[in-house]
């Protein structure tokens, strides 16, 4: 938690919430996944050549599921609903797809990475569904 200057006139004190930023950055990424999803089931056509498919699954089973999983796991971000374990397995499977596709260091691939890192360690907020996971609740 970020400790700022006391004073009660403090203008930089009422503006700064890092409780705030972190909600919005969740929200953020929630909602830019949720748009990155139902971008992929409208080029189904195209982008289904790209997807493997593994020997008791077709192609187009794994896109189902992955696209899928990757919803819920978005609309459980925006809503704030165990937001430390949804940010966890959506910066492994960033990872893990950056790994197995292949990237460089300049793609898209890591600074969302580091965004789901960051919530990861940050927790959910003040304003989650399901505060739980916040720093907050903890006693001092």
């Amino acid at each position: 938690m970020i400790r700022l200057n006391k004073k009660p006139g403090s203008a930089l004190q009422r503006l700064a919430n890092p409780d705030a930023a972190i909600g919005i950055l969740r929200c953020f990424a929630g909602a830019a996944l949720l748009f990155h999803c139902v971008g992929k089931m409208q080029s189904y056509n195209e982008i289904i050549a790209a997807y493997p498919s593994f020997p008791p699954l077709s192609a187009n089973v794994v896109f189902t599921l992955s696209v899928a999983l990757e919803a819920l796991l978005a609309s459980l971000l925006l809503i704030g609903i165990r937001v430390r374990c949804v940010a966890i397995l959506l910066a492994g499977g960033t990872l893990a797809r950056s790994f197995f596709i292949g990237s460089n260091l300049l793609t898209a691939n890591w600074a969302w990475f580091g965004i789901f890192l960051l919530i990861a360690l940050a927790g959910s907020g003040a304003f989650a569904w399901d505060p739980r996971g916040d720093s907050s609740d903890r006693k001092k």
